[in-house]
């Protein structure tokens, strides 16, 4: 036990130990140093806001900067242009790289479908409660004179 700790604290094991600390600091330093340069670390383009645009104009853009563009989701908004995009991910002036891709929703050109249940024989609250839980608009109701 005597000699290995003898040995710890000799020259030749202290040198052999500095020696593989520095070769394994120097390898870490040049991994990170390629890493940053390959990831282009702090290079960014700052995403434009395409809130209200319509697709060809967010083609035109994200072309120009170097970016891609991807509709994934439509809702209908009667408020809202046809066609136009009402959200973005990631948000406007978000840094990203290059040729990241833009996914945005767009509001549809036509409503969704809905299938409209069948209300015969229930009471007006029941019907009311029925469409509108459907997403419809209770209209103009017309009676008709019934013997029941």
């Amino acid at each position: 036990m005597k000699e290995f700790l003898h040995f710890l604290f000799s020259k030749l094991f202290l040198k052999s130990l500095l020696k593989v600390l520095g070769i394994f600091l120097a390898i870490v330093l040049l991994i990170f140093t390629w890493l940053r340069i390959y990831t282009r670390h702090s290079q960014g383009i700052s995403v434009p806001d395409f809130f209200g645009m319509t697709i060809e104009q967010v083609d035109k853009i994200t072309k120009d900067k170097k970016l891609r563009s991807m509709v994934v989701d439509s809702v209908y908004i009667t408020s809202a242009k046809k066609g136009s995009i009402l959200d973005q991910n990631p948000p406007p002036g978000f840094k990203v790289k290059k040729n990241r891709t833009i996914f945005l929703t767009i509001n549809a050109f036509n409503p969704e479908k809905v299938m409209v249940p069948n209300v015969t024989g229930t009471s007006l609250r029941e019907a009311k409660a029925v469409l509108e839980m459907r997403g419809l608009v209770v209209g103009r109701i017309l009676y008709v004179p019934d013997i029941a």
